[in-house]
């Protein structure tokens, strides 16, 4: 929270006493935003599928996590793992 109160800009009137809810857990907040309860972060791809939502912040290279897609050694070549690397290929290719 104290993120919050310290970066976001003072127009949006934050202040304690005005949370309605808290979460450290993604799916808790992207239904708490969805269902107009209030603001905070959403990831890119599940703004996109959904409507309704409005960036109030510009985006922040500091927010970007690397995603790993790790398998072990004798998996990897298998066609589960690979159709999986060709469906995540095709969905980065449409962004």
């Amino acid at each position: 929270m104290t993120w919050c109160f310290t970066t976001a800009p003072q127009t949006y009137h934050n202040s304690p006493d005005m949370i309605a809810l808290s979460s450290q857990h993604v799916d808790v907040n992207f239904k708490a935003v969805f269902a107009g309860i209030g603001m905070g972060i959403i990831e890119d791809h599940k703004a996109k599928r959904y409507e309704g939502f409005h960036r109030v912040l510009p985006p922040n290279q500091e927010w970007s996590v690397p995603i790993w897609l790790v398998t072990h050694v004798d998996l990897h070549r298998t066609e589960k793992v690979q159709a999986m690397l060709r469906c995540i290929k095709s969905a980065r290719q449409e962004e």
